[in-house]
């Protein structure tokens, strides 16, 4: 096994090594010119697109002044402090840590939140390849979510820092990508470590030294000095293997492998008279033993079934099957539970300039609804309110082209769907359904807005944005910087409800894509059933519910 193969996916890089030693080779720039670099290096991960907000005015998390809630100071106290700490010589290093897009969504790693647990459980870890105790590390970061790139900007420093030691840090960039890798693919390491499981047979007829050495190779294979070795029996198995090689004749090969995960197979080829060469294949390979060091090693084996081959040819095509039943299952759960799977990450690439419309209209829509007295259900609301949401619903796509991507991908493959129902024989048709695609679409994102109407608190915004209209007439100059200071909080507060509710509505619409694409991929794929038999899946879906054609989320 690769010995560095889960720090593969993760990339920690050091960006100002070359800054730090320009200033113990006394060629760095001017103190107070780098103080003002680190703090526009602050500002900027703090608050540029992309930049990961959750509910907060900026996307900073940290720990600083032995305060760990970073996120609810204020920026410029941030700034200023990591200014302050240049000022004072103390080296401040800039790192950023990605994923593959892949790997951030299959293991969570979407949110601010997800990111700051993965920082605080590792932060000492990384400080420690510096030269920082975890007394006197302090850290800022920021999660940027970047489309096919994922990542974290990682601020940290030694906050007793002794300046008379003026020494360049060695890191070892391997050792940081392995402690991060531990806690990112923790559930995927836990499940390599569980699968070895010993036979009965094989430690019968072990001496206690070769059972020792064996624990010790095992554990150095897979990286871990805590893991237990179960014994099982594993009689049957074995007695099935030792059939099927009785009539192999020499440089035949037979395969061996897991009912349920075929892709995990052994291959044995006999090479001479009751000698076998073994070859395993997959992540959770069904026999230890690759012409290892212990003939009498047979089995480490965690599966109930096993199923026997004599050709390639044979288990691939039972591979093939397998692989078509579990697209399938996995079809029907991303119809009937799209919430399960991994959501798409969203830029945050936002018009921004868009914010106050959106809030204004959300605050006018309260006015035309008489204060939602129909409730917040889309479907129940007057034709005028609903012409409203929608007018909303059009701002919220033209806001963010991660969420209109979204949008169409649903039209085109609800006309996909209508493609293969030959309900599509004209222009015309097509136009139809697009339409009705559109309005269904328009539907669902009208019941999710009103349903965050609900749950957002605008009276902070409003009595802001009051108190700045009662003040604009009677400020003078002496108040300009009051009335600034009020003018950029009711941007944040624009800010924080326009992001919650695009990155909601997104997550919306990628659930619905999610589930609809399972439900066309289903019926592109019955190519043996009729057309009747095809419109009888659809109007089933349509009265089920399982695909959710407009009515309400």
């Amino acid at each position: 096994m690769d010995k560095d193969r889960f720090s593969d996916g993760v990339f920690f890089k050091w960006l100002n090594q070359k800054e730090i030693y320009a200033k113990y080779d006394n060629k760095g720039r001017a103190r107070k010119l780098q103080a003002y670099l680190d703090k526009l290096h602050e500002d900027y991960i703090a608050t540029r697109p992309g930049a990961d907000f959750g509910d907060d005015s900026h996307g900073l998390f940290g720990y600083i002044l032995e305060n760990n809630n970073v996120e609810k100071m204020e920026l410029d106290q941030v700034k200023k402090y990591v200014e302050k700490l240049t000022l004072n010589d103390i080296d401040i290093q800039k790192t950023v840590i990605s994923l593959s897009e892949a790997d951030a969504i299959k293991y969570g790693y979407t949110t601010k939140e997800a990111w700051k647990n993965l920082i605080i459980e590792r932060i000492n870890e990384i400080a420690e390849e510096f030269g920082i105790k975890p007394e006197n590390v302090e850290w800022t970061a920021s999660y940027h979510s970047k489309k096919n790139n994922p990542h974290c900007h990682l601020l940290f420093w030694n906050k007793n820092q002794n300046l008379e030691l003026q020494k360049k840090p060695y890191v070892r960039y391997k050792k940081i990508r392995k402690a991060l890798a531990k806690t990112i693919f923790k559930l995927k390491l836990k499940s390599l470590y569980d699968i070895k499981n010993v036979s009965k047979k094989l430690i019968a007829e072990m001496t206690n030294e070769e059972l020792a050495k064996y624990k010790n190779d095992l554990k150095e294979i897979y990286k871990n000095p805590d893991m237990k070795l179960r014994i099982v029996d594993t009689n049957r198995e074995e007695q099935l293997i030792l059939d099927s090689l009785k009539d192999l004749n020499i440089d035949e090969k037979l395969y061996i492998c897991d009912i349920e995960e075929p892709t995990n197979f052994t291959e044995i080829k006999k090479i001479e008279v009751d000698k076998y060469e073994y070859k395993n294949f997959g992540e959770q390979a069904i026999l230890y033993r690759e012409n290892s060091y212990l003939d009498s090693a047979q089995f480490l084996a965690n599966f109930s079934d096993l199923k026997v081959y004599k050709t390639i040819e044979e288990l691939q095509n039972y591979i093939n099957v397998k692989k078509q039943e579990h697209f399938d299952i996995e079809n029907n759960l991303k119809e009937i539970m799209p919430d399960i799977f991994g959501i798409p990450i969203i830029s945050n690439k936002f018009k921004e300039e868009n914010f106050s419309i959106l809030l204004s209209k959300i605050i006018r829509l309260k006015e035309i609804s008489n204060d939602f007295e129909k409730g917040f259900k889309y479907q129940y609301q007057i034709p005028e309110v609903k012409m409203y949401v929608n007018e909303i619903s059009k701002l919220i796509l033209n806001s963010s082209e991660d969420c209109k991507n979204e949008f169409n991908e649903y039209i085109q493959a609800s006309i996909n769907a209508s493609r293969i129902l030959e309900e599509i024989s004209n222009k015309k048709d097509y136009e139809k359904i697009k339409k009705i695609a559109e309005r269904d679409m328009l539907n669902k994102m009208g019941n999710q807005i009103l349903q965050l109407i609900k749950e957002v608190n605008l009276e902070e915004y409003l009595r802001k944005k009051q108190e700045w209209k009662d003040n604009t007439i009677k400020f003078q100059e002496a108040q300009g910087i009051k009335k600034a200071n009020i003018e950029q909080e009711i941007k944040n507060i624009e800010s924080k409800n326009a992001r919650r509710i695009i990155n909601d509505v997104f997550k919306m619409l990628s659930e619905e894509n999610i589930s609809h694409n399972a439900y066309y991929n289903r019926i592109k794929n019955s190519t043996n059933l009729s057309k009747q038999a095809k419109r009888e899946i659809y109007l089933k879906n349509r009265m089920k519910g399982s695909i959710d054609w407009g009515t309400e989320r």
